[in-house]
Formats: C-alpha cells, structure tokens, sequence
C-alpha cells in the first residue's frame, strides 16, 4: 500500500514551478529548433533545458520540492517551516526520489529521441 503524499509545497509554490517548468519548455523547444542541423553530439545539450523543465513541472504535479525536501522545511504558501515530524520527512525523503528518477527518466528519454532524429544538414 503506497503511503499518501505529504505535501512540502502548497498551491502557490507549485504554481511558480509550474511557470518555470513551462517556460524551460519553451525554452526547449526554441534550443531544439537552433540545435537540429548539428551533431548528435552537440545536440544532447538539449539534456540541460530539458532537465530544468522536469524538474519544475514534476515538482507541481507530485508536490514536492526537492530543495526543500533536502532543508527538512516545506512551503505551504505560508512561509518556510521546518518539518519535525519523522513520519513526514521520511515520506518527503521518498517523494523527492521519486522526482529525481521521474525528472531524469524524462529528460534521458526526450534527450535520446532528439538526438537519434536523423541529421539533415
């Protein structure tokens, strides 16, 4: 039985993550473009942006900051606090891997299907 999620950031914070991760979207997108008459090599730095996007969105949608996960503090749209319930941090601990292998999952997938498009030069 999976233990339900204890939130460390509220509506607002995930909000701002959702902003940033949809922006470094974008900026994805726009990398993507400049980037596809190169090398594969050169374009697995699509990996950073790409990284950066993950990491906001995900953030939103599993409620979890992975900053603050690593502070022991949570936002929830009322300030920083500190979390002392042992409980909650270890579950946080657990939420925040989840982010971390979701975000490069995603980012190491989308990096590999744009680096293998066939180069047109």
């Amino acid at each position: 039985m999976a233990n339900a999620c204890v939130p460390n950031i509220g509506p607002k914070e995930r909000m701002k993550r959702s902003f940033f991760g949809l922006v470094m979207l974008a900026a994805s997108v726009i990398v993507a473009v400049w980037l596809y008459h190169s090398t594969r090599v050169v374009r697995a730095a699509i990996f950073f942006p790409i990284f950066m996007s993950a990491i906001g969105l995900v953030q939103a949608k599993e409620q979890t900051c992975v900053a603050f996960a690593g502070r022991n503090v949570r936002n929830l749209d009322s300030g920083a606090e500190t979390i002392s319930n042992p409980s909650d941090l270890a579950q946080i601990a657990i939420q925040a891997r989840k982010v971390y292998v979701q975000v490069i999952v995603a980012a190491a997938l989308a990096t590999a299907i744009f680096v293998l498009l066939p180069v047109n030069r």
